[in-house]
């Protein structure tokens, strides 16, 4: 009786780990990043999911290349909607200790509802004084 019972409780533990959360679905997004009226270079797009606002999931990012970015390369996608984006740009010049180049703005971050739906979404880096 007592082997059935470890065997039932076993299978009961084993039943419980395949139970938990779901993963959220994610999409894939693509889009332009400008600095003023031109392309970034190169750089790093994050979407970080807004808990303040009752988002939660994993974080997505891609990097920038000629001003274009798209998560399936080499990046992540994102769970969609409230979100803080940050952008960090370079001029694409790399150097020793610098593999994207120097910085040609301060990182930048913004708030944006993304879609939940694979889509594509522009961002411009405004200059100081500029929203």
């Amino acid at each position: 009786m007592r082997n059935v019972l470890v065997a039932a409780l076993c299978s009961l533990f084993v039943a419980m780990a395949g139970c938990g959360p779901a993963e959220r679905p994610r999409f894939h997004l693509t889009g332009k990043i400008t600095h003023g009226d031109q392309p970034v270079p190169a750089g790093m797009i994050f979407f970080d999911p807004d808990y303040v606002q009752g988002n939660d999931g994993q974080q997505g990012f891609a990097f920038i290349k000629d001003g274009q970015f798209d998560t399936r390369l080499n990046g992540q996608p994102t769970v969609g909607g409230l979100h803080i984006v940050r952008i960090q740009a370079f001029d694409g010049k790399p150097g020793n200790e610098l593999p994207m180049g120097k910085m040609i703005a301060p990182p930048y971050s913004t708030a944006a509802d993304l879609p939940k739906e694979d889509a594509s979404q522009d961002f411009n880096i405004a200059r100081p004084g500029e929203t």
